[in-house]
């Protein structure tokens, strides 16, 4: 079974969904799926278990963690030009799909936490 389809069972099981439920590799799994922030800790969990994976849930979606660096993000609710940068690298985006938006909040980013995204951050960790 490929990373991809252990991630979905993953996520299948967190949300109790059934096993025949399809689910798309470039949705968001907390806007178009649903998954809330209580979900969330449970999947990160469930996911270092399934992978072996030593690392925190911020590793998974370090977004909340950057927004409370002031390095990254201001208290004018404004990204830094760091912040935007380290952004772009955790969320690993083509030269073309570069986020530029220093006002983009937590909540439109989560569109970028897709099979996708979660494949591409367990790669790193999972050699």
């Amino acid at each position: 079974m490929n990373i991809q389809e252990r991630i979905k069972n993953v996520f299948r099981k967190v949300m109790y969904l059934s096993e025949d439920t399809h689910l798309e590799n470039d949705k968001s799994l907390f806007l178009f799926y649903d998954m809330s922030s209580v979900d969330f800790i449970d999947f990160a969990f469930e996911i270092r278990k399934e992978f072996s994976v030593i690392s925190k849930d911020e590793h998974l979606w370090p977004v909340k963690s950057f927004m409370d660096d002031p390095d990254y993000y201001s208290s004018e609710n404004t990204w830094t030009d760091l912040g935007l940068k380290k952004i772009n690298e955790c969320l690993l985006l083509s030269e073309e799909c570069l986020i530029m938006n220093r006002k983009i909040t937590a909540k439109e980013l989560m569109e970028y936490f897709t099979i996708n995204y979660i494949t591409k951050r367990l790669s790193q960790e999972i050699k």
